[in-house]
């Protein structure tokens, strides 16, 4: 890779080609799927890391390739669609994803997901003197769901 400033040489060029030519996929949605999931997962620099490779959460051996991550998925895979994990205390492999509509993909949010008791939970951990930041990311949540909870958005069974 060159320097800022600095042309690529023509060696650097082909490199550069032919990475982005194994497959032929790389502009395409499922291809983004599978570096956003390796990412969130595999990179402590990624935003969403805490989340998933921060909980133990990981991509299986064969999907470390999107040959192999191709290879499983493309048969279900439509336009419009996200990968969801079955059961979210396992981490990404064939037998726990399918693809789902993108819509419903944001129903499963933490802020969806917060039960009555959770709130509950929240704010006590709250009155004992925990920060939003630590008690989402002990539950797994944003700190705007914790915010809300707390502040009395979530919820319109009164007060808790």
């Amino acid at each position: 890779m060159p320097k800022l400033g600095q042309k690529q040489t023509a060696k650097q060029k082909e490199a550069a080609r032919v990475a982005n030519t194994k497959h032929g996929m790389r502009r395409t949605r499922i291809y983004s799927i599978w570096c956003d999931m390796k990412k969130r997962c595999n990179n402590p620099k990624s935003k969403d890391y805490a989340m998933y490779g921060g909980k133990g959460i990981t991509v299986c051996e064969r999907w470390q390739s999107f040959k192999g991550f191709f290879a499983d998925m493309m048969w279900t895979y439509f336009e419009g669609a996200s990968i969801e994990r079955k059961d979210n205390s396992q981490g990404y492999h064939p037998d726990n994803c399918k693809w789902i509509p993108v819509e419903y993909q944001s129903r499963n949010t933490c802020r969806n997901k917060l039960s009555y008791d959770m709130v509950v939970v929240v704010k006590s951990q709250y009155l004992a003197g925990k920060t939003q930041v630590d008690i989402a990311k002990s539950i797994g949540c944003h700190k705007s769901a914790i915010w809300r909870a707390i502040h009395n958005k979530s919820w319109n069974h009164g007060k808790i």
